[in-house]
């Protein structure tokens, strides 16, 4: 279960400037023993940790991948079985349209509350959320979309079918 010596030096080095290490699930390895991986590049649900090692993050766990997290494979194969929501890496309302197109029924906004809430208490959190809702309505005005229940995942692809941005 232990990790590589590339994943225990960057723990180490973590604990230093973070209580615990690490600011996500990946706490529960000290309930069981070993170092958790540390990520070095991920698309959509795929990671891949420094050590080369390959992986699928099938928890959603792992910060944000934001389209790994609402991947329709994933969406399709639940049907009305169960609600897809994303939670991590949602950060502005760009990043709830992706996610809302791919098929997620809700966003969870955690951390942008927590860190708006630090910084400007009420106001902040009124804040953030009020431009949040402006970013969405902005890109859902550019794709021509009513709102977000017409989103699909042809809204994140150009007029020749090739997927939008980076």
């Amino acid at each position: 279960m232990g990790g590589s010596a590339a994943s225990q030096s960057l723990f180490d080095r973590a604990l230093a400037v973070t209580p615990g290490g690490v600011n996500s699930p990946v706490r529960a390895f000290r309930g069981v023993g070993g170092t958790p991986r540390f990520m070095a590049s991920g698309h959509g649900p795929y990671l891949v940790d420094v050590d080369g090692r390959e992986y699928v993050d099938l928890v959603c766990s792992w910060g944000p991948l934001v389209l790994g997290h609402a991947y329709p494979a994933v969406v399709d194969a639940v049907g009305d079985s169960l609600e897809v929501l994303v939670d991590g890496g949602i950060r502005s309302g760009l990043d709830m349209f992706k996610a809302l197109a791919l098929g997620a029924r809700a966003c969870l906004v955690g951390r942008a509350w927590a860190w708006s809430v630090a910084a400007g208490g009420r106001q902040g959190v009124v804040d953030v959320l009020s431009t949040m809702r402006s970013e969405l309505g902005v890109a859902l005005s550019l794709t021509g979309a009513a709102d977000v229940h017409a989103l699909d995942p042809s809204a994140l692809l150009d007029g020749e079918g090739q997927p939008l941005g980076p």
